[in-house]
């Protein structure tokens, strides 16, 4: 069995120690919310470091009791570990932290512990936008949480058999921590917290939670896909507005957008909603017969593609691989669209600023 834990990591491991020296606590304080070294206040930067340096050095040596009782995330995750008797080589744990300078280095804190100890596997995973910093840039950070998981952790139903995924929420922001709950409902087979002031373990199970609001995503469907592309709505007056504010999906409107795209994007190859990106006259014939899973990354793929033009051709990520052909054929691009089993590719001619899809096709090997 593999193990993927997705633990909610807040930044009281890097500040809490510093609270025994008022004039770092003080400039802490004051750089709470700072994205990166170009935000820090001057000088700052030597000293935050020089907190960050000592601290790996205790960390090291901390025990399995000294790094539970310093760190919620720990407590948790090892108490999860233990009561299941899991073994590390079964263990990969996301370490999901804030969008600043502290929350990146008190999740680095504990990174270093369960590697340096042997633990388990461990990525760092910031969360754009999440900080403290506005009531705007945290629900703004909350919707990129619930854009990230749903891209990145495989619903249910998708899942392989030998994997189970679990959220550990017992650390950071409790708004945080309660959010991850009700992303669990939809994504984790598992949600850990400690029974508080102890080293017991609650779980949630996963419950068979389905948004029933997805018919009406259903029927304004290209509106809140142009918002989910960054694009302006055509009819905003007709989109929810709790789920949408300023042209932005709230936190909310994430969660109602991810959950029902699982489905509406399994039934049809959409038509694009995209200016820059154009359906040619064979692409209908070359989607025909796809089953509900191909369909999905289709709609998936030309998202993508459409991010890719949106953003002035900078933004190609590594499932897209967007470049041009090679030899003498009558497309000039092409971009993945699946890789397993029979490789597919969609071709593309460029035109002006944008892009014509002209069929979905086999790759040219």
């Amino acid at each position: 069995m593999q193990y993927f834990i997705y633990t909610t990591c807040g930044t009281s491991t890097f500040t809490n120690p510093a609270r025994k020296d008022p004039e770092l606590n003080d400039l802490i304080i004051k750089n709470s919310n700072a994205r990166n070294e170009d935000e820090l206040l001057p000088g700052a930067k030597e000293k935050i470091d020089a907190h960050y340096d000592s601290l790996i050095e205790e960390w090291q040596n901390y025990s399995i009791a000294d790094a539970r009782a310093k760190s919620a995330e720990l407590n948790s995750l090892l108490s999860w570990q233990e009561k299941n008797k899991i073994p590390a080589s079964e263990c990969l744990c996301f370490l999901l932290h804030t969008d600043t300078v502290l929350g990146a280095n008190a999740a680095s804190l504990v990174e270093e512990w369960l590697t340096h100890h042997g633990y388990m596997s461990v990525q760092l995973q910031k969360i754009d936008s999440l900080s403290t910093s506005s009531l705007e840039n945290f629900e703004k950070g909350l919707a990129s949480l619930a854009e990230w998981a749903f891209a990145n952790i495989p619903s249910p139903e998708q899942r392989s058999s030998n994997e189970k995924y679990v959220f550990n929420v017992a650390g950071g922001f409790k708004s945080v921590s309660g959010f991850m709950q009700i992303l669990g409902q939809f994504l984790a087979d598992e949600t850990i917290y400690l029974f508080e002031g102890h080293s017991e373990i609650l779980s949630m199970p996963h419950l068979p939670v389905r948004w029933e609001e997805i018919e009406t995503i259903r029927q304004n469907f290209n509106d809140y896909r142009r918002v989910s592309l960054g694009i302006p709505p055509k009819n905003p007056e007709r989109l929810n507005s709790l789920w949408v504010r300023n042209g932005q999906f709230t936190p909310w409107g994430q969660i109602a957008w991810e959950s029902a795209k699982q489905e509406l994007y399994g039934e049809k190859v959409h038509t694009f909603v995209c200016d820059l990106v154009r359906e040619g006259e064979k692409f209908r014939k070359s989607v025909e017969g796809l089953d509900a899973f191909r369909k999905k990354i289709v709609n998936e793929r030309i998202d993508d593609l459409c991010a890719f033009f949106l953003s002035g051709k900078v933004k190609n990520i590594r499932r897209l691989d967007y470049k041009l052909v090679k030899g003498n054929h009558p497309w000039s691009n092409e971009c993945d669209a699946w890789a397993d089993g029979s490789a597919m590719r969609l071709f593309c001619n460029e035109k002006g600023n944008g892009v014509v899809v002209e069929c979905l096709g086999n790759a040219l090997h």
